[in-house]
């Protein structure tokens, strides 16, 4: 996912009870929740290829993600004890509360950016076998709305800050105005993410002009099962649509007498083309566009078939030579 994103995550997650485990814990979870996307520094010492190759690597393994979720909380505590001592005064660091705060949220990251279709490689070094959900794409309005309101209600207590999220709130929503959209999404789709952008971007206002965050304490937990349910719903509408592509197409090699072993290859395999419209359309919760698209599959399928059937027809049908006739 993008780094606003995981910020948001870190974030919330320190607003949903994290952030009272230590002193320092909101910054820390924050810095461990974008802590794996290190590895885009690989970029400044190469090329975009270099990039490619190192990204989504060590640093989003399990091994790493542990190395980092320990690193970033012991250097905080090791500064905290120098000036402690310097200053003559106990520290203010509470370690083990802020080691399982910022190991929580560095796993987050990996668990975020395995729920796209980039995935992950969380096994390395012993093996680059790549993991995916293939549920949201690598920018995702809706976790955006939802996380940054409930971050946004929960720490716009000072004027600066407001004005901070004042300018993160524009240029969001110029990005999703006017920014260009994903390929493969229909006008209808973009009309009503852009309405549903709107609509809650005003709800979040309305709701920071009356105080309701006093009222709503639980809004950061609430936020984060929000994104778990999403994640279901659209894992479930990815796999009616994937199975109904599928069943489609057997249905139209049955109709023409064939067999399918490209598909049922890709059954035993993971799929590539149809997994790829389905997950393209699921992510903005466009299953009729997965459908449509697998119409236009299943035309190209029959086309394919009664070519296929035209030439083996042809192929039986021997010339009679002049010749051979007698004339």
């Amino acid at each position: 996912m993008d780094g606003v994103t995981h910020s948001l995550v870190g974030l919330t997650s320190a607003k949903a009870g994290l952030e009272r485990w230590s002193p320092y814990a909101t910054v820390v979870c924050i810095l461990s929740a974008n802590a794996p996307d290190i590895d885009v520094m690989s970029g400044f010492f190469g090329g975009r290829w270099t990039l490619l190759h190192y990204h989504r690597g060590i640093t989003h393994s399990i091994i790493g993600t542990l190395a980092l979720g320990f690193l970033i909380p012991s250097i905080f505590y090791a500064v905290d004890r120098a000036i402690a001592q310097w200053r003559k005064h106990p520290p203010k660091i509470r370690y083990r509360g802020l080691l399982v705060a910022s190991l929580i949220a560095a796993a987050t990251h990996p668990l975020m950016d395995w729920t796209n279709n980039y995935g992950i490689r969380p096994l390395l070094p012993w093996s680059g076998k790549w993991f995916y959900g293939d549920l949201v794409f690598i920018i995702d309005p809706y976790i955006w709305l939802v996380l940054g309101g409930a971050a946004f209600l929960l720490t716009s207590s000072r004027r600066l800050k407001i004005i901070g999220w004042s300018v993160l709130g524009i240029a969001s929503t110029l990005l999703i105005l006017l920014g260009p959209a994903q390929r493969g999404l229909t006008t209808t789709v973009v009309f009503v993410v852009r309405v549903i952008w709107i609509l809650g971007l005003l709800a979040f206002i309305l709701a920071r002009w009356f105080n309701l965050q006093r009222r709503l304490k639980s809004i950061a937990f609430a936020a984060l099962a929000f994104v778990v349910c999403y994640w279901g719903a659209l894992a479930l509408m990815h796999h009616a649509a994937y199975q109904n592509a599928f069943t489609r197409a057997d249905q139209l090699a049955a109709e023409n007498a064939e067999q399918s072993p490209s598909l049922a290859k890709r059954r035993r395999n993971r799929p590539s083309d149809l997994s790829f419209l389905c997950r393209r359309c699921s992510s903005a919760f466009d299953l009729a566009g997965t459908l449509r698209k697998a119409l236009r599959l299943e035309r190209a399928t029959r086309v394919c078939c009664i070519a296929r059937s035209s030439r083996s027809s042809s192929s039986r049908v021997r010339p009679v030579s002049v010749g051979a006739s007698g004339e």
